[in-house]
């Protein structure tokens, strides 16, 4: 009887080490297909570290772009603000330029009213003058003969 127990305890320890040999043998299965994915996970990765590689680099390239950009716009500000120099002297030249010429076209202005009061008297007396030779033309023309006249004799 002793040895019947002990039979029917091994048998049942046999038969439990079945189930847990099946149950290791799904285990490794599973496992088998975790290595599976584990191995497709890290080729994964390796591409994916491949590509920010590749992005790694197009944004070094993309640094030294922008960098030459903003060294260029720093150029360009540069020569704005020089031409800003050069622009705020050429307008204060030119400020000056307008109001000599003001100044000189007042003393023209000025001198050519002086001059056209001066004219205008002059053309007066000459057209007085003229209006005294017509008036006395007639006499004149007789004092003409008379002198030829008495020249003559």
């Amino acid at each position: 009887m002793p040895n019947d127990n002990l039979s029917n305890l091994i048998i049942s320890l046999q038969n439990e080490f079945k189930d847990f040999k099946g149950g290791l043998l799904g285990l490794k299965k599973e496992f088998k297909d975790f290595k599976g994915d584990l191995s497709n996970l890290k080729d994964e990765f390796k591409d994916f570290k491949g590509e920010l590689s590749n992005l790694k680099d197009e944004f070094k390239d993309f640094k030294g772009d922008l960098s030459n950009i903003q060294n260029d716009f720093k150029g360009f500000k540069d020569d704005l603000d020089y031409f800003r120099g050069d622009l705020s002297e050429f307008k204060d030249e030119f400020h000056e330029f307008r109001n000599e010429t003001n100044k000189n076209f007042n003393e023209v202005y000025s001198k050519l009213d002086n001059h056209t009061a001066a004219i205008m008297s002059l053309e007066n007396t000459v057209g007085f003058y003229g209006d005294m030779y017509k008036m006395n033309k007639d006499k004149i023309d007789n004092h003409e003969k008379r002198i030829s006249f008495l020249e003559s004799k």
